[in-house]
């Protein structure tokens, strides 16, 4: 059932940038071929001025929500996005935000600058600044990352600060991807790992 919810939370997503794009080429149909007498007469538009047209199509505080392998809820929203006209499988969305709410009660709020969701890799790039927070008290920050929507793989795209109690670490890269033995999602951070750790 969650990967039917996943489907239909996708295709109203698709659906909420599609439809308008429909509804203008209609009415441009209607409107600019009205007026057409000669055969050979064009419609008065540069294909620059189309692509400005096209692009101009955002959807304002869109809603993505899906449940994960593991069960937990995933919320996410944006301020903007828009579909890429060179590729229709994506979508960028700009002023991030999102909640993941496990199973155990842990709680994990997103924040990001900018993201590109790729349906047909199933995944997301976030660049501009990434900033994860857990109610147990931990954060890291990272200027960006790509995930899968699945949930079970991920890994930043620059350095990256982990900040929790007692604890700080600092390290070129941060992955999450399943435990080969037991199949748990694990993180693991390379290329100049600094752990500070102070007893709390």
């Amino acid at each position: 059932m969650p990967r039917a919810d996943n489907r239909y939370s996708q295709f109203v997503l698709a659906a909420k940038i599609v439809l308008p794009l429909l509804a203008l080429g209609l009415l441009s149909s209607l409107f600019l071929l009205s007026g057409v007498q000669d055969g050979e007469q064009t419609i008065p538009f540069s294909d620059i001025e189309l692509e400005e047209i096209v692009e101009g199509q955002r959807i304002l505080r869109p809603r993505y929500q899906t449940v994960l392998d593991s069960g937990a809820l995933a919320r996410f929203t944006a301020e903007s996005a828009r579909p890429d006209i060179g590729n229709p499988d994506r979508f960028m969305a700009s002023e991030i935000t999102g909640r993941i709410l496990q199973n155990d009660g842990l709680q994990v709020d997103i924040r990001g600058a900018e993201g590109v969701m790729d349906n047909a890799s199933r995944t997301v790039r976030i660049e501009g600044g990434l900033r994860l927070s857990r109610t147990d008290g931990y954060t890291l920050s990272t200027e960006g990352a790509e995930v899968r929507l699945d949930g079970q793989w991920g890994e930043t795209t620059s350095d990256v600060i982990v900040l929790g109690p007692g604890l700080t670490l600092s390290a070129g890269r941060a992955r999450m991807q399943p435990d080969a033995a037991t199949g748990n999602r694990e993180v693991v951070f390379t290329d100049g790992v600094k752990l500070v750790y102070t007893p709390q």
